[in-house]
């Protein structure tokens, strides 16, 4: 499956080696064995919502880190698996390259306890209990317009 690229990110990738693009993975086996593969799961976007992509990788183990931009933050599990490492935070302030850069290199020294964030996170993001907490939001709504 081939995704064409384009602009500064077909620049800048032509000096690597040591990425793959994928495109859209729609096995979703096959996709939780590349989320878990990771040794970090790196997010940049300017602006996201909660973001689905960062709750998924943690169900699969990996670490999540990135831009403390919009909904991003909130996804992950720091307080529940980092602290333990040293780690302060995973995320940094929006367009901090170097502070990010530094994150990322603690990630990739293996630092995480892949299963143990695994288990917080599928605890944190069962479905069950994510499917309570949005019912009670919307019985609160409910009530404000009787």
């Amino acid at each position: 499956m081939k995704q064409k690229i384009t602009g500064i990110r077909k620049h800048i990738l032509a000096k690597r080696k040591n990425y793959m693009v994928l495109g859209r993975i729609y096995d979703q086996k096959l996709l939780g064995a590349l989320y878990a593969l990771g040794d970090a799961f790196v997010i940049c976007s300017a602006w996201e919502n909660f973001p689905t992509t960062c709750i998924e990788a943690q169900c699969c183990g990996t670490p999540v880190c990135g831009f403390d931009r919009c909904g991003t933050k909130e996804t992950a599990l720091n307080e529940a698996v980092f602290k333990e490492c040293g780690l302060k935070d995973t995320f940094a302030v929006y367009g901090d390259t170097k502070a990010l850069e530094g994150i990322v290199q603690t990630l990739l020294s293996g630092v995480i306890d892949k299963k143990k964030l695994s288990r917080a996170a599928k605890g944190r993001y069962a479905k069950q209990k994510m499917y309570k907490a949005y019912l009670g939001i919307y019985k609160e709504i409910m009530k404000g317009q009787q």
